[in-house]
């Protein structure tokens, strides 16, 4: 089984199903959102799976409709309970359910009647995409969190559920069925972690945690911090306005190409054009907080950027970009960008082995003098003192210019694009990028209206795909 006849398609199917299909170490790079848990019900039943039990189980599975209580005059009052990011606002637990042999769940990802229960199954996901992931690959995971509204608390769910005297889901197995087991009561299959109306869920960090314990290298944690966010009619709490996105790798040691990404430099010298650019002189700079900013001590008025930039900031100011015809969930493509730059070379893999090749860099330090030239420093500093230390240390700039490629194998053979996978393609943001910047790519999305119009978007390059495979 090869991945070449993957390259460049749009796979429709469930993306566990479809990962299985993959051979091992196959991919350099995945990038993906999955459905976040109890935002919104999508459309056919195709969307329907089948998790955990016994594969040879012949299920019987039951339905359960947890009974909603009246709502409380305050909760009219409680924008909370209106949003749509809220868990029980947008979705019914009714097309869910639990087979009453063995215990599997079936239903859609993201609306699972438990927080626990939908990071499991994205565990079992990501488990795959580790397997298909070489071991220098990287996994940049963009996560969204959830309020609990009314419609999760369930007092008598609860009590159905904790009153079950063998494992979890075994008890709430007993308590909806009837002697013959047959009969079926309405009573939801909540947890005890405690959560209450209105709480946080915490899902970006909870589905991190597990990964991490599943045995991914948790590298970082970005903010993903929105110009436009979603208006929130809320009164006891700030607007949301950040999502996260979390850089996962398989293996201690991995391809990031921090040079593709890097930031221009703020300088905190006056007399550099970095200064007026980014200092007083830039009303954006009370935007980045930077207005008046200082160097730090000893270090006035000679202070030079480097030419070549700085490494990347984990917090990444980018509006939502709309797609007309797309779900709302829709990836900025400035958003997947700097994430297919790090995570594949641009230069391509070996066509032999598909070890990416690397950027080679030159490091130069250049050395600045400069006396100080304060009269009167403002701190009651001995500024003597300090134009010593300016005129013998000043201040080092490193600055990196690449220079070439080489390969990260023996193999001694030609090149052909890295590949990036996205498990949870959706409208085909990800692949969109990865084409334009000349990398092969694979989406998969069990929606099929879906992967119609990511194949619909990456139609005009299908000339240059059909180069890259000849």
């Amino acid at each position: 089984m090869s991945i070449d006849q993957y390259r460049n398609k749009i796979i429709s199917g469930d993306a566990l199903t479809v990962l299985r299909q993959l051979p091992d170490e196959s991919v350099h790079c995945v990038i993906t959102s999955p459905p976040y848990w109890g935002l919104r019900k999508y459309e056919g039943k195709e969307q329907d799976q089948v998790w955990g039990g016994s594969k040879d189980c012949e299920h019987d599975f039951c339905v359960s409709t947890p009974p909603r209580r009246e709502r409380h005059e305050s909760d009219v009052k409680n924008p909370e309970s209106k949003q749509a990011t809220n868990l029980g606002a947008n979705i019914e637990l009714s097309d869910t359910a639990f087979c009453d042999r063995c215990a599997a769940w079936r239903g859609q990802l993201g609306l699972e009647p438990t927080p626990d229960l939908y990071v499991q199954h994205l565990v079992e996901v990501f488990r795959e995409v580790k397997r298909v992931l070489r071991s220098d690959g990287a996994l940049w995971l963009n996560m969204g969190d959830s309020y609990v509204a009314d419609s999760y608390v369930r007092e008598k769910g609860e009590q159905a559920f904790q009153s079950g005297e063998e494992t979890r889901q075994q008890g709430w197995l007993a308590e909806n069925r009837s002697e013959s087991g047959k009969r079926r009561k309405n009573l939801s299959w909540t947890s005890d972690s405690g959560l209450k109306r209105k709480d946080l869920v915490g899902i970006p960090w909870r589905v991190a945690f597990a990964l991490q314990a599943d045995g991914w290298y948790l590298r970082s944690d970005i903010i993903w911090s929105k110009l436009n966010p979603m208006p929130e009619s809320v009164q006891d709490r700030p607007t949301k306005s950040h999502e996260y996105v979390f850089l996962l790798a398989k293996s201690p040691q991995y391809f990031y190409d921090a040079d593709a990404i890097r930031e221009p430099s703020i300088c905190a010298d006056p007399e550099s054009a970095s200064y007026r650019k980014h200092g007083k002189s830039d009303s954006r700079s009370k935007h980045l907080g930077i207005e008046g900013v200082k160097p730090a001590f000893g270090n006035q008025g000679f202070w030079k950027p480097s030419s070549s930039g700085r490494n990347k900031r984990s917090v990444w100011t980018i509006p939502t970009q709309p797609y007309a015809g797309a779900h709302f969930a829709v990836f900025p493509e400035a958003l997947v960008e700097p994430m297919v730059k790090a995570g594949t070379s641009e230069k391509g893999c070996c066509v032999k082995c598909g070890a990416p090749w690397e950027k080679i860099v030159k490091i130069d330090q250049i050395r600045h003098r400069k006396p100080w030239k304060d009269t009167k420093h403002p701190n009651g500093r001995n500024t003597e003192q300090l134009a010593s230390w300016a005129a013998q240390y000043g201040s080092t700039t490193k600055v990196t210019t690449p220079i070439g490629w080489e390969p990260t194998c023996n193999c001694n053979t030609d090149t052909k694009p890295c590949i990036v996978l996205d498990p949870f393609v959706g409208s085909g943001t990800t692949c969109l990028v990865a084409a334009k910047l000349n990398r092969d790519w694979i989406g998969i999305d069990v929606s099929e209206k879906y992967c119609a119009m990511a194949r619909e978007r990456l139609a005009p390059y299908a000339t240059k795909l059909e180069a890259f495979a000849s």
